[in-house]
C-alpha cells in the first residue's frame, strides 16, 4: 500500500510539471523572429513585434504574409520557387505568386560572351554585358544546360551563307550563334562555314577581293566587295590566293615593327604603332595603295617623347609651379600620334593638373578656399587639402629689445622706462597658411564688392604702432642718443626711426600674392604688373596724440648731488610728462593690375593652350579678347583707350588656297 502511494506522488508530480510546462508554451507564425528569420512557427516570445510586422497564431502556410510563390532578386537574375512572401520582401526580392515556369522573367536561356557561354535569365545576360564592356552579348532563350554548355564555338567566326530568290547568294561574317539566329529568322536556306572568308573558293567567290582597307582594334584590316573583314592587310601576301580562303589567327599575321609600318597592318605588336587614315607629309606612304597604315603612336612635346596613351600636365607659365597672373593649366594626352590638349575648366585654376605617376595626370577642384581657416601647421599641411604652411620670417622676439630703447637716460641724470607692448597678431607672427595652388580671380574688373576684391582684402595686414613723446616740466627733454620720440608697439614693421622694414614689406606681399592674383607679382610671361614698388601698397594713418601725463623719473646718485648743491632749481626738474601717438601702418592686399599698354598682346594668339581673356587680359591694360568669326577661337588684341570697336578677321576668298 505504501508503495503505491509513492507511485502515485511521482506520477502527479510529472503530470503537473508537464502541464506547466504546456500552459507557458504558447506558440506561433512569427512574420519575422528577433533572430531575424522569417515565417517560423515558434514560441510567440521569439517573435519579432517591432513596427508593422506580424504574428499569428495559425499555421504559417495558412497567413497571407507566409504564402508561398516565386522571389525574384532585385535584379531579375535569379528566380526562387517555394518562397515565402516575408522571406522575399526581407531579402529586397519581388515575390509573385505564380509559378516560375510561368513567369517571363524566369525563363532560362544561354547567354553567349566572349569565349563563354552560362545559362542565365535574359536580365542576368544584359548584366553581363554591362559588366564585360568590351564584350557583346547574345541570348538565346529555351537552351537547355547541356546544349549551353555544349555550344561555346557559336562564338567561331565565319561565312554565313544566304540564299535567296533566285538562286543568288548573300555572304557575311559572323559567328555561328549570329548565322543561327539569323536562319531562325529566314525563309531561306542559310549555312555556315566555319573559318572560311567569304571570298573563299568553296563558296563561289561570293564577295570579291579588294585593297580597301579600314582600322578596326588597331590593325589595318583588308576588306572584301561585300563590305566584310577580311585578314590583317599583308603586302607580301596581298596577290595570294590562300590569303582570301581562311581567316588567319593572330600568331600568322605578319610581323610589324617601326621599319615596315607601311606594309604590314599588324600595329598593336608591341611597336608603339596605331592604325590611322593615310594622310600625305604625316604617315608612311602605305603599298599596293590601301587607305589605311599602321603609324608611329610616340608623341613629341617640348622636345620631351610621350608614350601612347600618357597624360601630363601643361602649364603656360614661364617657369612650372608659378600660379600668376594669366596662368593657366591642361592635360596634354598622347593619343594616335598627336598631342591632343584638354584645358582644365573655368580658365582661372578652379580646377588645376596634378600628375598621379608617370603618364597619368587629371584636372581636379582646387579647394584652395579652406587654406584661410587654418592657424597652424598641422592642419595646414594636411595631405588632402591643397594648402602650404609659411614660417614668419620676418618676426624675431629678440628684436622687441634690440630695436629699441627700453630704458631712457636723461641729460639731467633722470631714467624713465617705456611701457612693454606685444604683437597684436599672434598667429601671424609665427606663420600663415597660404594656397599651394593659388587661384585665379578677374582682376581687371574688380570694385569694393567684388569677390575678386574679398579674396585679395582677407589678407591686408594692418600693424599698430605706438610712439611715446616725453618732455621734461622745465622744457624740452633729449634722451642720451638726443631723441624725445621713441617706439613703444609696431617694431615688426618699422624701425626707432618710423621707417618701414624691408623684411615685413616683403613677407607681408607674399602673404598676399599667394592668396590669389594679389599684391606685386609678374604675369605668366615674367612681365611685371603697374605697380613696381611694394610701398605703394602701404597706407599709413597717425592717430589723435594721447594727453600728456605726468610721469615720476627715478633719481640717480649724479642727479641727486646736483639737486642738493643747486637748491634753487625746482623739483619739477626731476618730473617728466609723457604722451601716447598711435598710428597705423596698413598693407593693403589689392587685386593684381597689368601694365600699363598691350605690346605683347598678340603672345596671347600663340599659346598652346589657346588665348582666354584671362590670359589677355595680364597681358596689358589695353589688351581685349574678341572672337574669329570664321574659326570660332579668342583672339587677343591692342585696343586703344579712344576705340571701343574691336576688330573683326575677315578672309578675302580670293586669297585663300585650294586645300584651306
Amino acid at each position: 500500500m505504501k508503495n503505491k502511494n509513492i507511485y502515485f506522488l511521482i506520477g502527479l508530480v510529472f503530470l503537473t510539471l508537464f502541464s506547466l510546462n504546456f500552459i507557458s508554451a504558447i506558440d506561433a507564425c512569427c512574420e519575422k523572429t528577433i533572430n531575424g528569420a522569417t515565417c517560423v512557427y515558434t514560441d510567440i516570445n521569439n517573435c519579432d513585434k517591432t513596427g508593422l510586422l506580424h504574428y499569428d497564431y495559425g499555421a504559417c502556410e495558412y497567413l497571407d504574409y507566409c504564402t508561398l510563390g516565386t522571389c525574384i532578386d532585385e535584379d531579375k537574375i535569379t528566380c526562387e520557387s517555394n518562397t515565402p512572401k516575408a522571406t522575399c520582401e526581407e531579402r529586397g526580392g519581388l515575390w509573385d505568386s505564380r509559378s516560375k515556369d510561368t513567369i517571363p522573367e524566369c525563363q532560362p536561356g544561354c547567354c553567349y560572351y566572349g569565349n563563354d557561354a552560362i545559362l542565365t535569365t535574359k536580365a542576368g545576360c544584359n548584366k553581363f554585358e554591362d559588366y564585360y564592356s568590351n564584350l557583346e552579348t547574345y541570348f538565346a532563350p529555351g537552351v537547355s544546360m547541356e546544349d549551353c554548355e555544349g555550344s561555346v564555338n557559336l562564338d567561331e567566326l565565319g561565312a554565313c551563307v544566304q540564299e535567296s530568290l533566285g538562286g543568288t547568294k548573300d555572304c557575311q561574317i559572323l559567328t555561328n550563334a549570329e548565322c543561327s539566329n539569323k536562319e531562325s529568322m529566314s525563309d531561306y536556306p542559310v549555312n555556315f562555314y566555319e573559318g572560311y572568308l567569304c571570298t573563299a573558293d568553296i563558296l563561289g567567290n561570293i564577295c570579291e577581293k579588294t585593297k580597301i582597307t579600314e582600322c578596326r582594334d588597331n590593325l589595318v584590316y583588308l576588306k572584301d566587295s561585300c563590305g566584310n573583314f577580311a585578314n590583317v592587310y599583308d603586302h607580301n601576301k596581298l596577290t595570294l590566293d590562300s590569303y582570301w580562303q581562311t581567316i588567319l589567327p593572330k600568331n600568322e599575321f605578319c610581323v610589324g615593327d617601326l621599319t615596315n609600318l607601311n606594309e604590314c597592318g599588324n600595329c598593336e605588336n608591341g611597336i608603339g604603332s596605331v592604325c590611322v587614315k593615310y594622310e600625305p607629309g604625316k604617315t608612311a606612304v602605305p603599298k599596293d595603295g590601301v587607305n589605311n597604315v599602321c603609324s608611329d603612336s610616340t608623341c613629341t612635346f617640348r622636345g620631351e617623347e610621350k608614350q601612347y596613351g600618357d597624360r601630363w600636365c601643361i602649364t603656360n607659365a614661364y617657369k612650372d609651379g608659378e600660379y600668376l597672373p594669366g596662368v593657366t593649366e591642361a592635360v596634354g594626352v598622347c593619343q594616335d600620334g598627336e598631342v591632343t590638349i584638354l584645358p582644365c575648366e573655368s580658365g582661372m585654376r578652379e580646377e588645376i593638373c596634378i600628375e598621379q605617376g608617370v603618364g597619368n595626370a587629371r584636372c581636379v577642384d582646387n579647394n584652395w578656399e579652406i587654406c584661410n581657416g587654418y592657424d597652424n601647421k598641422e592642419d595646414c599641411e594636411n595631405p588632402q587639402d591643397f594648402c602650404e604652411w609659411h614660417d614668419a620670417s620676418w618676426y624675431n622676439p629678440s628684436d622687441y629689445n634690440s630695436f629699441n630703447e627700453r630704458i631712457l637716460t636723461f641729460a639731467t641724470g633722470t631714467s624713465f622706462e617705456l611701457d612693454e607692448y606685444m604683437d597684436t597678431n599672434p598667429v601671424d607672427a609665427f606663420g600663415y597658411c597660404s594656397p599651394k595652388y593659388a587661384p585665379g580671380i578677374n582682376f581687371w574688373e574688380f570694385n569694393d564688392e567684388s569677390k575678386s576684391e574679398e579674396i585679395c582684402t582677407q589678407n591686408s595686414y594692418t600693424c599698430n604702432v605706438i610712439w611715446a613723446e616725453l618732455r621734461e616740466f622745465a622744457g624740452e627733454l633729449k634722451s642720451e642718443s638726443g631723441r624725445d620720440k621713441f617706439l613703444e608697439a609696431g617694431f615688426e614693421c618699422v624701425d626707432k626711426d618710423g621707417n618701414l622694414r624691408e623684411d615685413w614689406l616683403k613677407e607681408m606681399n607674399n602673404k598676399c600674392a599667394l592668396s590669389s592674383d594679389c599684391g606685386l607679382k609678374n604675369n605668366f610671361l615674367n612681365k611685371s604688373g603697374k605697380i613696381k614698388e611694394l610701398s605703394n601698397f602701404v597706407t599709413r594713418e597717425k592717430g589723435d596724440a594721447g594727453e600728456w601725463k605726468l610721469q615720476e623719473a627715478d633719481l640717480t646718485w649724479g642727479s641727486v648731488g646736483r639737486f642738493l648743491n643747486a637748491w634753487g632749481n625746482s623739483l619739477a626738474n626731476n618730473l617728466i610728462y609723457i604722451r601716447k601717438v598711435p598710428e597705423t601702418i596698413t598693407f593693403n592686399c589689392n587685386p593684381w593690375e597689368a601694365e600699363y599698354g598691350g605690346e605683347n598682346c598678340e603672345v596671347c594668339n600663340t599659346l598652346p593652350l589657346g588665348c582666354s581673356e584671362y590670359e589677355c587680359k595680364s597681358l596689358g591694360q589695353y589688351c581685349d579678347v574678341d572672337t574669329d568669326e570664321n574659326t570660332g577661337e579668342n583672339f587677343c588684341f591692342f585696343k586703344d583707350s579712344n576705340d571701343i570697336t574691336p576688330p573683326k578677321i575677315t578672309f578675302l576668298p580670293e586669297t585663300l588656297s585650294e586645300d584651306f
